[in-house]
C-alpha cells in the first residue's frame, strides 16, 4: 500500500507482486497444500493492490504482474493467466524465441529480468561486457519486450574505476553510448504496437537473425552469435521475405547499433519480400523500413 501511495503520479510504473517468489519459498510451493496457499495469497494481494488503485487514482492504469521464474510450467501458467496481471514477468534466464512463445501465447507484454542469456550474466561493472550487452537488449526489443535489465552489482570480483556508476561524459563503459543509439532507434519506431512476428530472413548475415512487421513498418536485427565479439561481415545481400509491410516504396534506414543511422534510402517492397545491400560491419546491425512521415 505504501509503495503504492509514494508512486501513484509517477508515470510508466510496474508492480511486481513478489520477485522470484518460487526461488524465495525455498521448495515449499512444491507441496500441493502450500501452493493452494500461495495461490489465494496472490489473489488477495491482487484484489487488495487493485481496490486501493481505484480509490487513490481511478482514472489510470494500473500495470501489475508476479515473477513466474523459477516456477514449474504449471505454477508459471497459472499465474501467466491470471486476469488480473497485465504482463509476463520472468526472473531467470532468457532467449528470445521463448519470450517470442510466451508473447504469443499469453498475449501480454513480457518483462525480462535480470540480464541473463543461457548461463551468462551480463552486467555493466564489466566494460568488456558491451557488446554482449547491447546485443542481449537489441535481440529482446525483437521479442516485442518493452523493458528489459541490466546488473549493475559486481558478480564475482569489483571493477576497479575511478568513475561512478553514472551517465558521466567520462564513463568507462561505453554501453552508455549504445544505450542513447537504443533510445533514438525506439523512439524512430512508428508502429510499435502492430509490429508482430510477421517475416524471415531468407538470406543475410549472423547467427541471430530476427524480424517484426507490420503493413506500416519492418525492423529487421542480425548479430554474431551469444557470447560472440568483434566478429566481422563482409558486405552482402539481405532477403526478407513474408513481412506483412504494404507494397510500395518505403523509406529504409541502416543502423549500426553502437553508432546509429548510416544511410537512409528508398526501397520497393514486393509481396512481402525486400532486398538491401549491407555494408561490412562488425557483430550486429539491424534496418528499419518504415511509410514516409506526412
Amino acid at each position: 500500500m505504501k509503495l503504492i501511495e509514494e508512486t501513484i503520479s509517477v508515470d510508466n510504473v510496474y508492480y511486481d507482486l513478489d520477485h522470484e517468489i518460487a526461488r524465495h519459498a525455498r521448495g515449499w510451493l512444491k507441496e500441493p497444500s502450500c501452493w493452494k496457499k500461495a495461490q489465494m495469497w496472490v489473489d488477495e494481494m491482487a484484489e487488495a493492490i487493485q481496490q486501493k488503485w481505484k480509490r487513490l487514482n481511478p482514472d489510470r492504469p494500473l500495470i501489475m504482474g508476479l515473477d513466474a521464474g523459477p516456477m514449474t510450467q504449471a505454477q508459471r501458467d497459472w499465474i501467466y493467466t491470471r486476469p488480473y496481471f497485465d504482463l509476463l514477468i520472468f526472473g531467470k534466464t532468457h532467449n528470445v524465441n521463448q519470450a517470442k512463445q510466451w508473447r504469443m501465447q499469453y498475449k501480454k507484454p513480457y518483462i525480462p529480468q535480470e540480464s541473463w542469456e543461457k548461463y551468462d550474466r551480463y552486467s555493466y561493472i564489466y566494460p568488456k561486457h558491451r557488446t554482449h550487452i547491447r546485443k542481449f537488449m537489441w535481440k529482446f526489443l525483437m521479442a516485442k519486450c518493452q523493458q528489459m535489465d541490466l546488473y549493475m552489482k559486481p558478480l564475482k570480483t569489483p571493477a576497479k574505476t575511478k568513475y561512478p556508476h553514472n551517465y558521466d561524459p567520462r564513463g568507462w563503459n561505453k554501453f552508455e553510448d549504445d544505450a542513447l543509439v537504443l533510445r533514438t532507434f525506439w523512439n524512430s519506431l512508428t508502429d510499435h504496437p502492430n509490429l508482430w512476428f510477421n517475416g524471415t530472413v531468407a538470406s543475410g548475415p549472423g547467427s541471430h537473425q530476427y524480424v517484426l512487421s507490420s503493413e506500416n513498418e519492418t525492423v529487421a536485427y542480425c548479430s554474431s552469435a551469444t557470447g560472440k565479439e568483434g566478429v566481422r561481415f563482409q558486405s552482402q545481400q539481405l532477403k526478407l521475405e513474408n513481412l506483412a509491410l504494404a507494397n510500395g516504396n518505403h523509406l529504409l534506414d541502416i543502423v549500426k547499433p553502437d553508432r546509429g543511422v548510416l544511410s537512409t534510402d528508398e526501397v520497393a517492397v514486393s509481396k512481402g519480400v525486400l532486398t538491401v545491400r549491407l555494408p561490412a560491419f562488425t557483430d550486429d546491425i539491424a534496418v528499419h523500413v518504415y511509410t514516409a512521415r506526412k
